[in-house]
Parts: C-alpha cells; sequence; structure tokens
C-alpha cells in the first residue's frame, strides 16, 4: 500500500502545482495586460496551458475518469473557463490598489466565468428550476458586487495615497530652505553696507 502510494506522489504534485502555477500566471497576465499587450497574453496563454493541461491529466490520469474525445474537449474549454474566472478574481483582489476601476470589473466577471467553468467542467447536473435559481442568484450576487466594487473604485481613485503626500512634503522642505538661504543672503549685504558708512563717518 505504502509502495502505491509512493508512486502517485509525484504525479499528484506535479497537478497540484500546475493548476496553482497556471493560475497565478493568468491572474498576473489579465490584471497587468493593458500594460504590455504582448508580454501578458504570452504568459496568461502560457498559464492558461499549464492550468488545462493539468487539470485533465488530473481527471484522467490520476481519477481515473472514462471521458471520450468530445468529453476531453469539453473538459479542456470548460477548464479553460475555470482559470480564467480564478485568475480574474485573483489577480483583481491582489492589484485591486494599482487599477482600481479595471479590477472592479474583472472580479464580478471573474465570479460568474469561474462558476460556469465549475459546474460545466465537474458535470453538474441541475434540473431546469434549480439552473434559474442558481443563475439568478449569481447575477445578482455580481451586480451588487459590480456597484459596490465600482463605487469603492471612484471613491479610492480620488482619495490622496500615502507617497503622493510623502513626496509633496519632500518637495515642500527644499523649496523652504531654500527661501531661508535667500533671506539670509538679501540681509548679509544690508549689514555690510551699515558697517562700511559707520567708517567712513
Amino acid at each position: 500500500m505504502s509502495k502505491h502510494r509512493l508512486k502517485h506522489v509525484i504525479p499528484s504534485y506535479a497537478v497540484y502545482m500546475g493548476l496553482f502555477i497556471g493560475t497565478g500566471f493568468l491572474s498576473g497576465a489579465i490584471v497587468h495586460l493593458p500594460l504590455n499587450p504582448v508580454r501578458f497574453a504570452i504568459i496568461g496563454l502560457l498559464g492558461a496551458v499549464i492550468f488545462v493541461a493539468s487539470s485533465t491529466i488530473n481527471e484522467i490520469t490520476i481519477m481515473k475518469r472514462q471521458a471520450t474525445h468530445a468529453e476531453i474537449a469539453k473538459l479542456i474549454v470548460f477548464s479553460i473557463l475555470l482559470a480564467l474566472g480564478v485568475g480574474m478574481i485573483s489577480g483583481g483582489v491582489q492589484h485591486f490598489d494599482e487599477v482600481p476601476e479595471y479590477a472592479s470589473k474583472l472580479i464580478p466577471i471573474g465570479v460568474l466565468l469561474s462558476l460556469l467553468g465549475y459546474v460545466l467542467k465537474n458535470g453538474i447536473d441541475l434540473h431546469r428550476r434549480q439552473t434559474l435559481k442558481l443563475a439568478a442568484a449569481a447575477l445578482a450576487f455580481v451586480i451588487v458586487l459590480g456597484g459596490v466594487l465600482g463605487s469603492y473604485a471612484q471613491s479610492y481613485s480620488q482619495q490622496p495615497h500615502g507617497h503622493d503626500g510623502e513626496t509633496e512634503q519632500t518637495a515642500d522642505e527644499p523649496t523652504g530652505s531654500n527661501q531661508d538661504a535667500t533671506e539670509e543672503q538679501h540681509a548679509q549685504p544690508a549689514v555690510e553696507e551699515e558697517s562700511s558708512d559707520g567708517h567712513a563717518h
């Protein structure tokens, strides 16, 4: 039994590492995509490939899921949806302070994509009424979440941040010192003139 477990340690470890690394690549690429579209599109594509490969290996090899070619193709598509959704949520939360308005849109969309990908990937069979309930609840949650995050993003963008305040204070200090030095320079010649006048008399 111990030999059987040891045999599966490396494959299981590789699959889990691939899932987390792929998600990490996707989350970073999605949120930074506007900065350098080509570079982060490549990173995102690499993350998607790693995640999908790991997810497929996990389902077929480790979980011993019997699947036809068509089911494997669906598994790949649904895994991509799940990975994109998770990446949007993770990247949006981590970098909200850098791109608040962009992140406030990524997170709600990520919730919808991840939920859809999760349900389809795992083959969760719901009745029509259950599907409608789930869809209505998800839409209501996403609308509220998007509204709250959008309002917070606008107020956050208008607030002065610590680094800016430090920069303004740092910029003001030399200006004050220069003014003091200038006043001293103007005052010094006046003293010299008075003393030279005194010697003349």
